[in-house]
């Protein structure tokens, strides 16, 4: 993968002040199936802009089966910066947010906001069959910071971020008709530095899916 982005610039007022940044993108994604019940997945990303840029983002995971039960165990790695670091920027930048699709379901990462220190994920995850059409998603992170970095005042530069736990139930109660049930618990450290003063943060959701073709009365 290549891809390329290009920022206009702004001045202190706000307004495009005639110049612009642009930054490109290498990745490759390869996934090896090792056996019948054993695979691999990996991801390389190395991002530069001149000498002002140079961050990276890798990722590997592997999923074993056990008796028809898959397992996932993974980790994402994206680069930082260190707070007294001058120079060239390390900071994996992530432009497109990523909403539940690798960092947890709360969205506390790659979500509308650049760390500057960068994040490491180590994460598991897996789904349990509980009935013919239905199964239960768990998911297990743990977040630390790619770089030393003291995102609250007063506090020692640390990589403690948190960690998080995701539960999904999710029924097929017909073709037409799933329900998702969700709950999710995020355990921040004193340096996460986003919520202060409470590092018990949870929420619950439910997700209804009706499929249009079920009003279609022309479909058989």
């Amino acid at each position: 993968m290549v891809t390329n982005i290009t920022n206009q610039d702004l001045d202190d007022s706000g307004q495009f002040d005639g110049s612009h940044t642009n930054s490109t993108t290498l990745g490759v994604m390869p996934t090896v199936k090792a056996s019948d019940v054993l695979s691999f997945d990996g991801s390389a990303y190395y991002q530069f802009s001149g000498s002002d840029i140079s961050a990276y983002l890798l990722a590997l995971s592997a999923t074993y089966k056990i008796g028809g039960l898959p397992i996932t165990f993974g980790v994402d790695m994206a680069s930082g910066t260190d707070a007294d670091e001058d120079g060239t920027d390390h900071t994996w930048q992530q432009p497109f947010g990523t909403n539940h699709k690798f960092y947890g379901l709360m969205d506390f990462f790659y979500v509308g906001e650049t760390r500057k220190e960068g994040l490491n994920n180590y994460f598991i995850k897996t789904a349990i069959k509980t009935g013919e059409k239905s199964k239960l998603i768990a998911q297990l992170h743990h977040f630390t910071a790619n770089k030393d970095y003291a995102r609250v005042e007063g506090l020692t530069p640390s990589k403690s971020i948190g960690s998080e736990i995701d539960l999904i139930y999710n029924m097929n109660v017909s073709k037409a008709f799933n329900v998702k049930l969700g709950y999710s618990q995020f355990l921040a450290s004193e340096e996460f530095g986003v919520i202060p003063d409470d590092d018990f943060n949870n929420w619950v959701w439910l997700q209804l899916d009706l499929k249009a073709a079920f009003f279609d009365s022309s479909k058989k």
